[in-house]
């Protein structure tokens, strides 16, 4: 959210009422309760259909009609479709960006000008990694979980 922001991107975010004020402050000028009338709040926000969205929640084709014709969904868990009305997917892996130096800078310069939040839940020491690990695979975790040597 705060990288869309920081492109001057209009960010519309979809969340639960106890998040509203949260994604508010990373920027959000537009919040849509979280639940089965969200994909319809996306698109009312932006008639015709937003021009990308991002599916953090892994709703993969459910979010289609949030999107404008021939508009971007970037998929966070490998969904590659079936697509419609010329909406390209692209799958986000983290690890593509692991040679990136220039956007790795880039967001060590926004985490340094504060205009990038890092959310860092619990850290552990490493003889507690099994903890951590478990406490990943839970779900849940609002944040990172942080293993400190």
């Amino acid at each position: 959210m705060e990288l869309g922001v920081a492109d001057g991107l209009r960010v519309i975010a979809v969340a639960g009422s106890a998040d509203a004020t949260l994604v508010k402050g990373f920027g959000a000028q537009t919040v849509v309760p979280r639940g089965e009338a969200a994909i319809r709040g996306v698109h009312d926000a932006a008639p015709g259909g937003v021009d990308g969205l991002i599916d953090a929640a892994v709703l993969d084709a459910a979010v289609l009609p949030a999107i404008r014709d021939g508009g971007k969904l970037a998929t966070v868990r490998g969904f590659a479709g079936p697509s419609e009305r010329g909406i390209t997917i692209e799958p986000v892996r983290v690890t593509s960006y692991l040679h990136n130096h220039e956007a790795l800078e880039r967001l060590g310069c926004l985490v340094a000008e504060k205009r990038l939040t890092l959310r860092v839940a619990e850290t552990f020491p490493p003889e507690q990694a099994a903890e951590a690990q478990r406490k990943m695979a839970a779900g849940g975790t609002r944040g990172r979980l942080l293993i400190v040597f």
